[in-house]
């Protein structure tokens, strides 16, 4: 202030927070000790500027379908103070694709920022096979084989098909292998083996042709009929026959038949054949 050609001292009261948007009224004055004068100003704070919205965790996510999705949520600040973050979106993890999660907020002055996350769903799990029965099955060469399959899940599908591939020969002995493979929607596949050992420990089957037990004469040839044998895998094959019988000398005879498979099974089987004497001598009168 000045009065005529004196300086005087100017007194300053009110005051601005330049971080709250509003109007402001600083009051300027002077007095020269008798009289007062006032001078006013008004200063406007406003506020142009939209909040800063910081996300937590990155900004594009890629996430395994049939997993959890944990939403980190974002942070906000205008000017010194902190806000609340409205988050609109929801992510499907069941779905592979792609997810939009927009996080916005809005200051006082009615300032709006946004700020987007993407969220990859992806599926590259392949399904899981479970068999169905052993992994590993011995079987009886020349028994039905019945094969009781697989089942498969997955995370994103559900339960999924399953093919068999392979196949197993029951009348021929060796090691087979069977393929179970399921592939889901998404091109992701898995496979599974089961092993069908086919063995033969079963030996043929040996049937004797006549009687098992035989009388016979006293010097009279004896004949043998022999026997036959049959195996479950080899078919017909070979008896071997061991003893002999001494047609004049009365007793008891054992013959053993013995037939043995490509597989080394034997089995056997005896016949008994008694030598008697029940003819009377024969007289002849001179």
């Amino acid at each position: 202030g000045e009065d005529l050609s004196e300086n005087l001292p100017v007194t300053i009261s009110g005051s601005v927070n330049i971080l709250v948007p509003g109007e402001y009224i600083i009051v300027y004055s002077v007095t020269d000790g008798i009289y007062i004068s006032n001078a006013v100003r008004k200063v406007t704070i406003i506020d142009t500027i939209a909040p800063v919205i910081t996300l937590v965790g990155d900004a594009e996510i890629t996430l395994e379908a049939g997993t959890k999705y944990v939403e980190l949520g974002a942070t906000a600040q205008d000017l010194s103070e902190n806000l609340s973050v409205t988050i609109s979106g929801s992510v499907n993890t069941l779905v592979p694709g792609e997810y939009i999660i927009v996080y916005s907020v809005t200051d006082g002055g009615e300032n709006t920022s946004e700020v987007k996350r993407t969220v990859n769903v992806v599926d590259t799990t392949a399904p899981v096979i479970t068999l169905v029965g052993n992994a590993i099955i011995t079987l009886e060469a020349g028994t039905e084989y019945i094969d009781q399959g697989a089942t498969a899940a997955d995370l994103v599908d559900g339960p999924v098909n399953v093919s068999v591939d392979g196949t197993v020969d029951v009348n021929v002995v060796g090691v087979y292998t069977l393929t179970y493979t399921s592939t889901d929607q998404a091109n992701n596949s898995s496979s599974l083996k089961r092993v069908v050992n086919v063995v033969d420990t079963t030996a043929p089957v040996i049937t004797l042709v006549g009687d098992s037990i035989i009388t016979h004469e006293l010097g009279m040839a004896y004949n043998d009929f022999g026997a036959k044998a049959v195996d479950s895998v080899d078919g017909e094959v070979n008896v071997v026959v061991t003893g002999s019988v001494d047609k004049n000398t009365i007793g008891i005879y054992i013959l053993t038949y013995k037939a043995t498979d490509k597989s080394g099974n034997s089995s056997s089987l005896i016949r008994i054949v008694n030598v008697v004497d029940t003819t009377a001598p024969v007289i002849t009168l001179n």
